[in-house]
């Protein structure tokens, strides 16, 4: 997988949008509980958690 120092597994910004309609609805919610939710395809929730992780810098 491509990225850079800053999103070492690449963008995040698809799954991003998925966290962000998540937490929109459910206001708490593991990685795992949005992964399923939202991005079932997902074979684990590294994406979930990168995204999330983000989120406060964002601001």
């Amino acid at each position: 997988m491509g990225g850079s120092l800053t999103y070492p597994y690449g963008s995040t910004s698809a799954v991003r949008g998925h966290v962000l309609a998540a937490l929109g609805v459910l206001k708490v919610a593991s990685a795992d509980q949005i992964r399923r939710l939202m991005c079932p395809g997902h074979k684990d929730s590294k994406g979930v958690r990168n995204a999330a992780s983000i989120l406060p810098s964002m601001g």
